[in-house]
Protein backbone atom coordinates (compact mmCIF):
# COMPACT_ATOMS: atom_id res chain seq x y z
CA UNK A 1 0.00 0.00 0.00
CA UNK A 2 1.48 3.34 -1.05
CA UNK A 3 1.10 6.70 0.65
CA UNK A 4 -1.40 7.63 -2.10
CA UNK A 5 -3.62 4.72 -1.08
CA UNK A 6 -3.17 5.36 2.63
CA UNK A 7 -3.72 9.11 2.57
CA UNK A 8 -6.65 9.16 0.13
CA UNK A 9 -8.34 5.90 1.06
CA UNK A 10 -8.17 4.45 -2.44
CA UNK A 11 -8.66 0.70 -2.52
CA UNK A 12 -6.30 -1.05 -4.92
CA UNK A 13 -6.54 -4.54 -6.35
CA UNK A 14 -3.94 -6.05 -8.68
CA UNK A 15 -4.71 -8.95 -10.99
CA UNK A 16 -2.99 -10.84 -13.75
CA UNK A 17 -3.62 -13.58 -16.26
CA UNK A 18 -2.47 -17.14 -15.54
CA UNK A 19 0.93 -16.58 -17.17
CA UNK A 20 1.57 -13.48 -15.09
CA UNK A 21 0.44 -15.24 -11.92
CA UNK A 22 2.95 -18.00 -12.65
CA UNK A 23 5.72 -15.38 -12.76
CA UNK A 24 4.50 -13.33 -9.80
CA UNK A 25 7.67 -13.91 -7.78
CA UNK A 26 9.82 -12.94 -10.78
CA UNK A 27 8.17 -9.53 -11.05
CA UNK A 28 10.10 -8.24 -8.04
CA UNK A 29 13.29 -8.80 -10.03
CA UNK A 30 12.07 -7.82 -13.50
CA UNK A 31 13.45 -4.94 -15.49
CA UNK A 32 10.36 -4.14 -17.48
CA UNK A 33 8.87 -1.67 -19.91
CA UNK A 34 5.33 -0.93 -18.71
CA UNK A 35 2.60 0.02 -21.19
CA UNK A 36 -0.61 1.42 -19.71
CA UNK A 37 -3.86 2.98 -20.79
CA UNK A 38 -4.15 6.65 -19.83
CA UNK A 39 -7.61 7.61 -18.58
CA UNK A 40 -6.56 10.49 -16.30
CA UNK A 41 -3.72 12.96 -15.83
CA UNK A 42 -2.73 11.30 -12.54
CA UNK A 43 -2.47 7.70 -13.81
CA UNK A 44 1.31 7.82 -13.51
CA UNK A 45 1.04 8.63 -9.81
CA UNK A 46 -1.58 5.96 -9.13
CA UNK A 47 0.60 3.37 -10.87
CA UNK A 48 3.03 3.80 -7.98
CA UNK A 49 0.74 1.30 -6.23
CA UNK A 50 1.87 -1.40 -8.66
CA UNK A 51 5.49 -0.27 -8.54
CA UNK A 52 5.40 -0.45 -4.74
CA UNK A 53 4.17 -4.03 -4.85
CA UNK A 54 6.77 -5.09 -7.41
CA UNK A 55 9.55 -3.36 -5.42
CA UNK A 56 10.41 -1.15 -8.40
CA UNK A 57 9.10 2.23 -7.23
CA UNK A 58 12.60 3.56 -6.54
CA UNK A 59 13.82 2.68 -10.02
CA UNK A 60 10.79 3.40 -12.20
CA UNK A 61 11.47 6.01 -14.88
CA UNK A 62 8.26 7.50 -16.27
CA UNK A 63 7.76 8.97 -19.74
CA UNK A 64 5.67 12.15 -19.43
CA UNK A 65 4.73 15.26 -21.38
CA UNK A 66 7.34 18.02 -21.05
CA UNK A 67 5.06 20.69 -19.48
CA UNK A 68 4.93 18.62 -16.28
CA UNK A 69 8.61 19.28 -15.65
CA UNK A 70 7.76 22.94 -14.99
CA UNK A 71 5.45 22.24 -12.05
CA UNK A 72 7.04 23.81 -8.95
CA UNK A 73 8.63 21.33 -6.55
CA UNK A 74 7.15 18.17 -8.12
CA UNK A 75 8.38 18.92 -11.63
CA UNK A 76 11.81 19.84 -10.35
CA UNK A 77 11.95 16.60 -8.36
CA UNK A 78 11.00 14.62 -11.47
CA UNK A 79 13.89 16.25 -13.31
CA UNK A 80 16.28 15.06 -10.61
CA UNK A 81 14.81 11.54 -10.76
CA UNK A 82 15.57 11.66 -14.50
CA UNK A 83 12.04 11.09 -15.66
CA UNK A 84 11.82 11.15 -19.44
CA UNK A 85 10.02 14.21 -20.81
CA UNK A 86 8.73 14.39 -24.36
CA UNK A 87 8.02 17.68 -26.12
CA UNK A 88 5.81 16.04 -28.76
CA UNK A 89 8.21 17.27 -31.44
CA UNK A 90 9.72 14.05 -32.69
CA UNK A 91 12.78 15.57 -34.36
CA UNK A 92 13.93 16.82 -30.95
CA UNK A 93 12.53 13.99 -28.83
CA UNK A 94 14.35 11.23 -30.68
CA UNK A 95 17.67 13.07 -30.32
CA UNK A 96 17.13 13.39 -26.57
CA UNK A 97 16.02 9.76 -26.23
CA UNK A 98 19.01 8.52 -28.18
CA UNK A 99 21.25 10.28 -25.66
CA UNK A 100 19.30 9.68 -22.46
CA UNK A 101 18.30 6.02 -22.76
CA UNK A 102 21.86 4.65 -23.20
CA UNK A 103 22.90 6.82 -20.24
CA UNK A 104 20.15 5.32 -18.07
CA UNK A 105 21.03 1.81 -19.24
CA UNK A 106 24.64 2.28 -18.18
CA UNK A 107 24.04 4.16 -14.92
CA UNK A 108 20.79 2.52 -13.81
CA UNK A 109 20.77 -1.01 -15.27
CA UNK A 110 18.03 -2.11 -12.84
CA UNK A 111 15.57 0.58 -13.96
CA UNK A 112 12.09 -0.08 -15.34
CA UNK A 113 10.17 2.31 -17.60
CA UNK A 114 6.54 3.41 -17.79
CA UNK A 115 5.13 4.54 -21.14
CA UNK A 116 1.61 5.68 -22.06
CA UNK A 117 1.35 4.90 -25.79
CA UNK A 118 -1.88 6.89 -26.14
CA UNK A 119 0.21 9.99 -25.46
CA UNK A 120 -2.49 11.86 -23.57
CA UNK A 121 -5.46 11.32 -21.26
CA UNK A 122 -9.05 10.40 -22.04
CA UNK A 123 -10.54 13.91 -22.03
CA UNK A 124 -13.57 14.76 -24.15
CA UNK A 125 -11.45 16.77 -26.58
CA UNK A 126 -8.96 13.93 -26.97
CA UNK A 127 -11.79 11.46 -27.56
CA UNK A 128 -13.09 13.74 -30.33
CA UNK A 129 -9.65 13.85 -31.93
CA UNK A 130 -9.42 10.07 -31.68
CA UNK A 131 -12.88 9.71 -33.24
CA UNK A 132 -11.85 11.94 -36.15
CA UNK A 133 -8.73 9.84 -36.65
CA UNK A 134 -10.80 6.65 -36.61
CA UNK A 135 -13.30 8.02 -39.14
CA UNK A 136 -10.54 9.23 -41.45
CA UNK A 137 -8.85 5.84 -41.41
CA UNK A 138 -11.96 3.68 -41.54
CA UNK A 139 -11.49 2.40 -38.00
CA UNK A 140 -14.10 1.79 -35.30
CA UNK A 141 -14.63 4.62 -32.85
CA UNK A 142 -13.28 4.01 -29.36
CA UNK A 143 -14.90 5.12 -26.14
CA UNK A 144 -12.63 3.88 -23.36
CA UNK A 145 -9.17 4.30 -24.88
CA UNK A 146 -7.38 6.18 -27.65
CA UNK A 147 -5.58 4.76 -30.63
CA UNK A 148 -1.93 4.42 -29.55
CA UNK A 149 0.88 6.47 -30.99
CA UNK A 150 3.41 3.81 -31.84
CA UNK A 151 6.48 5.92 -32.60
CA UNK A 152 7.74 6.27 -29.02
CA UNK A 153 7.25 2.57 -28.31
CA UNK A 154 8.93 1.34 -31.49
CA UNK A 155 11.85 3.73 -30.91
CA UNK A 156 12.38 3.03 -27.21
CA UNK A 157 11.99 -0.74 -27.16
CA UNK A 158 14.98 -1.59 -29.40
CA UNK A 159 17.20 0.73 -27.34
CA UNK A 160 16.10 -0.78 -24.03
CA UNK A 161 15.54 -4.44 -24.87
CA UNK A 162 19.08 -5.60 -24.12
CA UNK A 163 18.48 -5.03 -20.40
CA UNK A 164 14.76 -5.78 -20.18
CA UNK A 165 13.34 -9.05 -18.93
CA UNK A 166 9.67 -8.35 -19.66
CA UNK A 167 7.01 -6.00 -20.96
CA UNK A 168 4.03 -5.33 -18.69
CA UNK A 169 0.74 -4.61 -20.43
CA UNK A 170 -1.17 -2.80 -17.67
CA UNK A 171 -4.88 -1.96 -17.88
CA UNK A 172 -6.35 0.37 -15.26
CA UNK A 173 -10.02 0.06 -14.33
CA UNK A 174 -11.47 2.85 -12.18
CA UNK A 175 -14.39 2.74 -9.78
CA UNK A 176 -15.05 6.48 -9.78
CA UNK A 177 -16.02 8.65 -6.83
CA UNK A 178 -19.13 9.46 -8.85
CA UNK A 179 -20.13 7.88 -12.14
CA UNK A 180 -17.88 8.98 -15.02
CA UNK A 181 -15.99 11.47 -12.84
CA UNK A 182 -12.39 11.24 -13.99
CA UNK A 183 -10.00 12.18 -11.18
CA UNK A 184 -7.46 14.96 -11.61
CA UNK A 185 -4.84 16.78 -9.56
CA UNK A 186 -7.64 18.82 -7.98
CA UNK A 187 -9.33 15.59 -6.87
CA UNK A 188 -6.40 14.87 -4.59
CA UNK A 189 -7.07 18.17 -2.81
CA UNK A 190 -10.86 17.86 -2.61
CA UNK A 191 -10.92 14.17 -1.69
CA UNK A 192 -12.99 13.19 -4.73
CA UNK A 193 -10.64 10.36 -5.62
CA UNK A 194 -11.50 6.96 -7.11
CA UNK A 195 -13.08 4.59 -4.64
CA UNK A 196 -11.15 1.67 -6.10
CA UNK A 197 -8.68 0.94 -8.89
CA UNK A 198 -8.22 -2.48 -10.45
CA UNK A 199 -4.90 -3.04 -12.20
CA UNK A 200 -4.77 -5.94 -14.65
CA UNK A 201 -1.27 -6.96 -15.73
CA UNK A 202 -0.29 -9.22 -18.59
CA UNK A 203 3.42 -9.96 -18.37
CA UNK A 204 5.11 -10.69 -21.69
CA UNK A 205 8.57 -12.22 -21.57
CA UNK A 206 11.08 -10.21 -23.53
CA UNK A 207 11.90 -13.21 -25.71
CA UNK A 208 8.46 -12.94 -27.35
CA UNK A 209 9.25 -9.45 -28.67
CA UNK A 210 13.00 -9.32 -29.10
CA UNK A 211 13.13 -10.28 -32.78
CA UNK A 212 10.28 -8.08 -33.99
CA UNK A 213 11.04 -5.25 -36.40
CA UNK A 214 9.57 -1.74 -36.18
CA UNK A 215 6.39 -2.46 -38.11
CA UNK A 216 5.79 -5.69 -36.18
CA UNK A 217 6.23 -3.85 -32.88
CA UNK A 218 3.74 -1.21 -34.02
CA UNK A 219 1.17 -3.86 -34.94
CA UNK A 220 1.75 -5.63 -31.62
CA UNK A 221 1.01 -2.55 -29.51
CA UNK A 222 -1.99 -1.66 -31.69
CA UNK A 223 -3.40 -5.14 -31.04
CA UNK A 224 -2.80 -4.72 -27.31
CA UNK A 225 -4.84 -1.51 -27.28
CA UNK A 226 -7.56 -3.09 -29.36
CA UNK A 227 -7.77 -5.69 -26.59
CA UNK A 228 -7.70 -2.98 -23.91
CA UNK A 229 -10.71 -1.26 -25.46
CA UNK A 230 -12.63 -4.53 -25.28
CA UNK A 231 -11.61 -5.18 -21.66
CA UNK A 232 -12.48 -1.63 -20.61
CA UNK A 233 -15.84 -1.78 -22.40
CA UNK A 234 -16.71 -4.99 -20.57
CA UNK A 235 -15.74 -3.47 -17.23
CA UNK A 236 -17.65 -0.20 -17.57
CA UNK A 237 -20.71 -1.63 -19.30
CA UNK A 238 -21.00 -4.95 -17.45
CA UNK A 239 -21.01 -3.88 -13.81
CA UNK A 240 -17.27 -4.03 -13.21
CA UNK A 241 -16.54 -7.28 -15.04
CA UNK A 242 -12.83 -8.08 -14.92
CA UNK A 243 -11.06 -10.03 -17.68
CA UNK A 244 -11.80 -13.74 -17.76
CA UNK A 245 -9.27 -15.76 -15.82
CA UNK A 246 -8.07 -12.83 -13.69
CA UNK A 247 -6.03 -14.00 -10.73
CA UNK A 248 -5.12 -11.78 -7.75
CA UNK A 249 -1.50 -10.71 -7.39
CA UNK A 250 0.52 -9.41 -4.42
CA UNK A 251 -2.04 -10.27 -1.77
CA UNK A 252 0.41 -10.06 1.12
CA UNK A 253 -0.21 -7.21 3.53
CA UNK A 254 1.40 -3.90 2.62
CA UNK A 255 0.29 -2.17 5.82
CA UNK A 256 3.54 -2.05 7.86
CA UNK A 257 5.59 -0.65 5.01
CA UNK A 258 2.85 1.81 4.08
CA UNK A 259 2.59 3.06 7.66
CA UNK A 260 6.34 3.57 7.78
CA UNK A 261 6.24 5.45 4.48
CA UNK A 262 3.44 7.77 5.60
CA UNK A 263 5.21 8.35 8.93
CA UNK A 264 8.42 9.21 7.10
CA UNK A 265 6.70 11.84 4.95
CA UNK A 266 4.80 13.32 7.90
CA UNK A 267 8.01 13.63 9.91
CA UNK A 268 9.83 15.12 6.94
CA UNK A 269 7.08 17.66 6.26
CA UNK A 270 6.80 18.47 9.96
CA UNK A 271 10.54 18.98 10.31
CA UNK A 272 10.64 21.16 7.23
CA UNK A 273 7.76 23.24 8.58
CA UNK A 274 9.44 23.75 11.95
CA UNK A 275 12.75 24.65 10.35
CA UNK A 276 10.95 27.05 8.07
CA UNK A 277 9.17 28.73 10.99
CA UNK A 278 12.32 29.23 13.03
CA UNK A 279 14.60 29.85 10.10
CA UNK A 280 16.42 33.15 9.88
CA UNK A 281 16.39 35.67 7.07
CA UNK A 282 19.35 34.03 5.34
CA UNK A 283 17.59 30.68 5.01
CA UNK A 284 14.45 32.38 3.72
CA UNK A 285 16.44 34.31 1.16
CA UNK A 286 18.28 31.14 0.17
CA UNK A 287 14.96 29.37 -0.37
CA UNK A 288 13.68 32.27 -2.48
CA UNK A 289 16.85 32.22 -4.56
CA UNK A 290 16.63 28.44 -4.98
CA UNK A 291 12.99 28.56 -6.07
CA UNK A 292 13.66 31.47 -8.41
CA UNK A 293 16.64 29.65 -9.86
CA UNK A 294 14.63 26.51 -10.58
CA UNK A 295 11.74 28.51 -12.01
CA UNK A 296 13.96 30.53 -14.34
CA UNK A 297 16.04 27.50 -15.33
CA UNK A 298 12.99 25.40 -16.16
CA UNK A 299 10.92 28.14 -17.78
CA UNK A 300 13.57 29.89 -19.84
CA UNK A 301 16.36 27.32 -19.89
CA UNK A 302 16.69 23.58 -20.26
CA UNK A 303 16.35 22.62 -16.59
CA UNK A 304 18.35 19.98 -14.75
CA UNK A 305 17.41 17.16 -17.12
CA UNK A 306 18.05 19.30 -20.18
CA UNK A 307 21.51 20.20 -18.90
CA UNK A 308 22.22 16.49 -18.43
CA UNK A 309 21.07 15.57 -21.93
CA UNK A 310 23.07 18.39 -23.55
CA UNK A 311 26.23 17.19 -21.86
CA UNK A 312 25.92 13.48 -22.62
Amino acid sequence: MTSVEKLFGIQVRVYGDAETKAHESDMKHDRALWLSNHRTRIDWMLLWSVAWRTHTLHQLRIVLKAPLRKIPIFGWAMQHFIFIFLHRHWADDQVNLRKLLPFLLSKEPEASYLLFPEGTDLSESNLEISAAFAEKNGLPRRQYSLYPRTTGWTFMFPLLQSQLTAVYDVTMFYVDYAANERPSEASLLTGRVPRMIHFYIERKDISALRNKNESELAVWVEKRFERKESLLKNFYESNGKLPDGSEPLFEESQAPAATALVAFWLVLIGAATIIGLIGNLISILAAVVLIAGYTISTTYGSGVDGFLIRNL
